[in-house]
């Protein structure tokens, strides 16, 4: 089978350089090899989907890890504003509106997520 060789111009961004050399440096090859891998995975309709899935899981774990964050965030200032409450000397109708009030700003947050 005779090789051939293609030629062509374009504008290149810098990220497709930076891709470019990206890939060079992770292959160890040069950049006709790269270009070739990369229009048989095209064919194949290799590494789109893989990598879709990939970005998917990722996703969902930051999704979760936010979540738990916030969750957390909340809880602690409603810990913390139980236990000022608590140091409070005064009033004890003050104190109960204080741990209202973190209550509520807990379910105004919680929905906003």
């Amino acid at each position: 089978m005779a090789k051939k060789v293609f030629s062509f111009k374009a504008l290149e961004t810098d990220a497709e350089v930076k891709f470019l050399k990206r890939e060079v440096r992770k292959t160890n090859t040069n950049i006709s090899t790269v270009i070739r891998q990369l229009i048989r995975n095209a064919m194949e309709g290799k590494d789109v989907d893989d990598q879709t899935e990939i970005l998917k899981a990722k996703l969902e774990r930051l999704e979760k890890i936010s979540l738990s964050a916030v969750k957390n965030a909340s809880y602690a200032k409603y810990i913390a504003l139980a236990n000022y409450s608590k140091l409070v000397e005064g009033d004890q109708s003050e104190i109960e509106k204080m741990e209202n009030s973190a209550v509520e700003f807990i379910k105004e947050e919680m929905e906003e997520i």
